[in-house]
């Protein structure tokens, strides 16, 4: 039966192949008019998404430097969100905080309209300002930034590859934030808080990727110390 093929498929081929496949055969039994069976395909997991690791984030900082997207890269990397950047104004960055409350996105006729309110509740918030430069690049009155997100994310592929870190989009700094916050050794809560996550698994998710890498390292180590005790 279909299940059969289904199953038998999935030993062979990847999950998104073998959910594409059945949305082919799907199509074609509408097409005849045949009642389409239930069955259950096989999960496709969710996409590892990139981020700088913390030796990364400085050289890549280096490479956005004096770019009309540095101001953007920046707040992108204290956990903002693209919508978020794009809607900043600077009035709202103030005594060495960033208040963040609402978001600029586009509407079905594509155009900016600016939202108060925010994704989740934990969205509006107060960041510390943490990179020093974001104060020296600010304009003077009116929004932070005037780069539309599409400019924001091509310029941000083209300074990781100038610095040959992982090849990252805009929001995928953000994650690059979290990825600081764990070599810092910020406990989730507070890195959730700060990035404005609704709940600890995004965060929780970067950070056991890291714990993971950090005892392949640990291991490494004390298989280097008993190599150079030996000799």
């Amino acid at each position: 039966d279909y299940q059969e093929m289904i199953n038998d498929a999935a030993l062979e081929y990847a999950p998104k192949t073998v959910s594409n496949s059945w949305g082919l055969v799907t199509a074609a039994l509408n097409g005849l008019h045949v009642n389409v069976p239930d069955v259950n395909l096989p999960k496709i997991p969710k996409s590892d998404r990139p981020f700088l690791d913390y030796e990364e984030i400085k050289i890549f900082v280096e490479s956005i430097r004096g770019r009309n997207v540095e101001l953007a890269a920046l707040l992108a990397l204290h956990g903002l969100r693209v919508s978020e950047i794009i809607g900043l104004d600077v009035s709202q960055i103030h005594d060495g905080f960033i208040y963040v409350q609402g978001a600029t996105v586009r509407n079905k006729n594509n155009e900016n309209v600016h939202k108060e309110t925010k994704k989740t509740h934990d969205s509006t918030r107060i960041v510390p300002v943490i990179i020093d430069r974001v104060l020296e690049l600010l304009p003077a009155s009116g929004k932070v930034v005037s780069c539309t997100p599409n400019t924001i994310l091509k310029n941000v592929k083209k300074a990781c590859v100038r610095a040959g870190v992982t090849f990252c989009g805009t929001h995928d700094l953000r994650r690059s934030f979290c990825s600081l916050a764990y070599h810092l050794k910020w406990n989730s809560q507070t890195t959730q808080q700060i990035g404005g996550w609704a709940n600890l698994s995004t965060v929780e998710e970067v950070y056991r990727k890291l714990a993971s890498t950090e005892k392949n390292d640990d291991v490494e180590r004390m298989r280097d110390f008993y190599s150079v005790a030996k000799e």
